[in-house]
Parts: C-alpha cells; sequence; structure tokens
C-alpha cells in the first residue's frame, strides 16, 4: 500500500448529510472511498462529484463485512473512518502525522449531539478511526476495529449529529436480538442491546438486558462506565431504587474519578430520598457530595462523557438543590458559575433571582 490516507465509507440514503462530511475532510485524505448499500436517491452522485471511488456491496445486516469490503478497496495504508453523518470539526494535519506511525490505530474524538429532556446536548467518546494495513472489523453491529498495533489518541475531533434527525433504533434492534439469541454470553452484545432499547424507552426491557450485563461484566471492560451510568438511570426510570442503591455502593469507589457516574448519583440520591424520605434521609448530604465532585473532577477525557457533568450541568444541578434547601446565597453563586460556562438555563434562572 502507498503511504497516505484513505477516507472509507459505508453510506445509504445520504444525500442530505453526505456533502457536508466529504467537504469537511476533502483537503485532509488522498483519496475518498464510498462503499454504497442500496440508496435510492443521489448519494452515489453526490460522492462521485467529489472524485470519490464509488463501489456496491450488497446489504446483509453485517456492518463489519461492509466495513471490511471497503477498506479493502483503500490504496493507502492509513484508513479514516466516518459515517455519512459525521463531519471534520478540527484536524491538527502537523500533529497527526508526527503522533500517528504506521504500526498504530489512530483514536479519534468523537462529539456526539443529540437531544434530551428539551435540551441540545453533547458527549464526547473517544473511537478506533485511523485504521493501519491490518486492521479490519468484527462484529455485526457497533463493530470494532481488530489489529495488533497499538492505540494512541490522535488531534482529530468529529462531529455527528446523527442522532438529532433520525431513529435507527428498530434497525439496529433486529440485529441486536440474533446476535444476543446467538452469544448470550457477550458482554458487550448484551450492553450494546440494554443501551438501543433504554434509548428506545423500553426501558422495562432494556433492564432485563442490564441486568444480564452487569452479572457478567468485567472492570477491564473500556466501556463499563457508561453501562453502569445508563443502568442507574434505568433503573431509576423504573423506580427499582434499592436494586440501584446497591449497584452505586458497589462501583462508587471504581468510578470515583468519573463525572457522569458521580453526576447520575447525584440525581439518584435526590429520587431515592424523595421515595421514602424516613428511610433514606441519611442519604440528603450525599447530593450535594455528589455533584461537588463533579466539579472537582471536572470534565474529563479518561471515560466517554455526556458534556457538562463536570462543569456546567452539575453546578446547575448544585444550585437547584441549595434553591430546594433554602440556601439562596449558595444557589445563586453556582447559578452564575452555570451561567459563566454559558448555559443557558442557569442564565434565565439568574435573570428570575
Amino acid at each position: 500500500m502507498k503511504s497516505g490516507i484513505s477516507l472509507v465509507m459505508i453510506v445509504k440514503n445520504e444525500e442530505h448529510v453526505l456533502a457536508r462530511c466529504l467537504e469537511s475532510i476533502k483537503n485532509y485524505v488522498d483519496e475518498m472511498v464510498i462503499v454504497d448499500t442500496g440508496s435510492e436517491d443521489r448519494t452515489v452522485e453526490i460522492a462521485e462529484a467529489f472524485g470519490a471511488q464509488t463501489y456496491f456491496f450488497e446489504w446483509c445486516n453485517d456492518f463489519s463485512a461492509a466495513r471490511n469490503f471497503a477498506l479493502s478497496k483503500a490504496n493507502y495504508n492509513k484508513r479514516i473512518v466516518l459515517d455519512a453523518d459525521e463531519y471534520v470539526i478540527e484536524w491538527h494535519e502537523k500533529e497527526v502525522k508526527a503522533q500517528l506511525q504506521e504500526n498504530q490505530v489512530g483514536v479519534i474524538t468523537l462529539i456526539d449531539v443529540f437531544e434530551k429532556e428539551g435540551e441540545i446536548k453533547q458527549s464526547k467518546s473517544y473511537l478506533s478511526r485511523m485504521i493501519p494495513e491490518d486492521g479490519h472489523y468484527s462484529g455485526a453491529i457497533h463493530e470494532q476495529v481488530v489489529s495488533k498495533c497499538k492505540r494512541v489518541r490522535i488531534p482529530i475531533i468529529i462531529g455527528h449529529d446523527g442522532y438529532l434527525h433520525t431513529d435507527k433504533s428498530e434497525r439496529n434492534l433486529e440485529i441486536l436480538y440474533k446476535l444476543a439469541k446467538a452469544q448470550p454470553k457477550d458482554s458487550y452484545i448484551l450492553y450494546q442491546l440494554a443501551h438501543t432499547l433504554f434509548v428506545a424507552n423500553k426501558n422495562e426491557e432494556a433492564y432485563n438486558y442490564y441486568k444480564k450485563y452487569y452479572k457478567i461484566s468485567k472492570s477491564n471492560e473500556g466501556y463499563r462506565c457508561d453501562a453502569i451510568v445508563d443502568y442507574l438511570y434505568n433503573l431509576m426510570a423504573l423506580s427499582r431504587l434499592e436494586e440501584g442503591l446497591a449497584v452505586v455502593k458497589r462501583e462508587a469507589q471504581t468510578y470515583n474519578d468519573s463525572p457522569d457516574f458521580n453526576f447520575v448519583c447525584g440525581h439518584f440520591y435526590r429520587e431515592l430520598v424523595l421515595f421514602d424520605i424516613n428511610k433514606y434521609i441519611s442519604y440528603l448530604p450525599y447530593i450535594e457530595k455528589s455533584f461537588l465532585r463533579c466539579l472537582e473532577i471536572g470534565e474529563t477525557s479518561k471515560y466517554n462523557s455526556v458534556v457538562g457533568t463536570g462543569s456546567y450541568e452539575a453546578a446547575y444541578n448544585l444550585a437547584a438543590w441549595y434553591e430546594v434547601a433554602g440556601q439562596m446565597e449558595q444557589a445563586k453563586h453556582y447559578y452564575l458559575k452555570a451561567a459563566e460556562w454559558g448555559y443557558e438555563r442557569a442564565i434565565n434562572r439568574m435573570k428570575q433571582l
């Protein structure tokens, strides 16, 4: 293979976002390889207008099969993989070249934009996307990069806003159910199935798979903190608070350095006290402690994280707690802190106060 970077993509009916993606990356790559899996719109036409090499792959409900076919068409020894609803936010070209050797997997930062409870939020995750010659994909869905090469973080930030516009849960569930049936002891599949059900508001069914996942999960799983945080939100949604308390106690030491874990704990302790104030009144101080711990940790790069859990959202929730408790000076202090981070809800609350 020649020395350079190939953009490698699989697409289907992406005419509304593909041009944005290709425009954002065209100056950083040596070629574009785009594999279409059955588009009925102008996707292929747009790809070819950008000078991409286009190929067709018959869809078989296996993302790895499609991605590996696309990788096989690349002519350069580094292959960066994007989806059509992603786009380059930052790409520090000199630093990327300096940091990324031929026998390494490049880990990029992905910023997901999504809506929750009427607010637009962002989450930050770290994904293996710059793939060396020996790399390939495994897994029919939520596919993972397999490589013997060392993984290094590189200064590339990719945006993703697909969750704002499309719901792919039904398509994903069809594949995940089959995988879970065939591999009932695969913790990664169980987690992805639980998460997909939870996002689709199928809380009871999600709970069953979170519980199965939790029983067999291992401490060295890179996604385990995400799974525990999700599990706690799921348990709160179902008012399974005693079960949730056991999880919190068991995991508190392990994830004490995660703002997202401490953030969900703050909400959890509040729900616990409100559920039965006489029984759980001793947990009242833990609400304050949890949000303060979030601010002490700050925004993290160690774990995948929702932006704000180590800054403005933690400060806002802490302020709201102080306000309910009648500690108005403390409340104003933390509303102001959140407002200084530009958090709109805190700015509006300060105006009201």
